[in-house]
């Protein structure tokens, strides 16, 4: 259809789709609005980040946190696994040799020493594998297989770890020994009975503040090569024994709780877009 005007002739045929294809372009932007919307209140524990060329991206806000969790645990892994190649180096390996000190020590309890050494040694080998995230997500079922053996390791180790120090020449630490053999077993027993009630994350924290009671054998022996240390005596092994357990007591709850802490705040801060 074309009409007259001016004297010029003006093409009128797609006049009547102008107000069609803007209502379309309306209809595509609601679209496109509600689906935005849609997705954050879908995942309100995610804030958008940015949004650019039609591309959402999105960051959790316990990224940061996890983040610095994973940071801490390569660091105290790390140490704590030079300590023990030093301690396995400097002093453990002398059990070989018969005319060795720690050998003629032990000589009088060979069996106390074997029921408790090689069961508290694996415990503390399977325990680290126990805190692997990828072990667990990839290969769960070895992850219950060690566990169970970490159980049956701790149960055997912890008591005689008792009648151990209460045969050696050391009268004054048969109690810091029965307190360590008890956190142990308590600790240990709880994250037992967490995961066979389904109570998964009590397991992984009680699993926490059990493995450092296995953490002292190595810290301690780590404390007392220091030459100061040494110098001291038996006030000096007294002294780190009884430091080492009392921290394997209390800073596995408090690193719990501060995590929980972190995370909270981190969730409580407002999203922005």
């Amino acid at each position: 259809m074309r009409e007259m005007v001016q004297g010029g002739e003006v093409d009128t045929s797609n006049l009547g789709c102008q107000p069609t294809v803007r209502k379309i372009r309306e209809l595509d932007c609601h679209v496109a609005l509600c689906t935005l919307c849609s997705l954050r209140l879908a995942a309100p524990s995610h804030k958008v980040a940015a949004l650019n060329g039609g591309n959402l991206a999105t960051a959790a806000p316990g990224t940061v946190i996890r983040s610095k969790s994973l940071q801490a645990k390569y660091v105290v892994w790390a140490m704590f696994g030079l300590m023990g190649l030093f301690v396995l180096l400097t002093r453990e390996r002398t059990l070989l040799d018969s005319n060795s000190f720690l050998r003629q020590r032990y000589a009088a309890i060979p069996w106390l020493m074997l029921a408790h050494g090689i069961p508290g040694a694996l415990a503390l080998l399977l325990g680290v594998f126990q805190f692997s995230s990828r072990v667990r997500q990839r290969y769960l079922q070895v992850h219950r297989v060690m566990g169970r053996i970490y159980v049956g390791c701790v149960a055997i180790s912890a008591p005689v770890a008792i009648a151990v120090s209460i045969a050696l020449p050391i009268p004054t630490l048969s109690m810091a020994s029965a307190i360590q053999a008890t956190g142990w077993l308590l600790t240990t027993g709880t994250a037992l009975y967490c995961i066979r009630t389904g109570r998964i994350q009590q397991h992984r924290e009680w699993m926490i503040r059990s493995y450092p009671f296995a953490m002292v054998f190595v810290v301690v022996r780590a404390i007392v090569a220091i030459p100061a240390v040494a110098r001291m005596g038996e006030v000096g092994i007294q002294t780190a024994v009884w430091s080492v357990i009392a921290t394997a007591c209390f800073l596995p709850s408090f690193v719990i709780a501060w995590q929980a802490l972190a995370a909270s705040r981190q969730l409580a801060k407002p999203r922005t877009v």
